[in-house]
């Protein structure tokens, strides 16, 4: 468990994404304690808030934007245990790759 902010931003009139969208093996709630978030999860959007919880289950493609003037905060728990290393894949990721094939 760890609690992460950041602070809103925009880029080319759209929010910026503080959390890029990623997935992994393992599932994650976040607790929301302090401003507003689109959240991003399998395609989907909506919004966040303090108070909120948000559940990315495993493997989902999942992210987050901060809106507003207050910064997102919001507490993370992750089970199981994530890997020491190399337990996040980006979607760029693969396009980084040299095929095999």
């Amino acid at each position: 468990m760890f609690i992460v902010q950041f602070t809103p931003g925009v880029v080319d009139n759209a929010p910026l994404k503080t959390a890029k969208e990623h997935f992994h093996p393992f599932e994650e709630i976040y607790y929301l304690i302090s401003g507003q978030a689109r959240s991003f999860c399998d395609g989907e959007q909506d919004l966040a808030g303090a108070g909120d919880l948000v559940f990315a289950p495993v493997g989902a493609s999942h992210g987050f934007a901060a809106l507003g003037t207050e910064p997102l905060c919001w507490i993370e728990v992750q089970s199981p245990m994530p890997p020491a290393s190399g337990g996040f894949t980006f979607h760029d990721d693969w396009s980084r790759q040299t095929s095999i094939g």
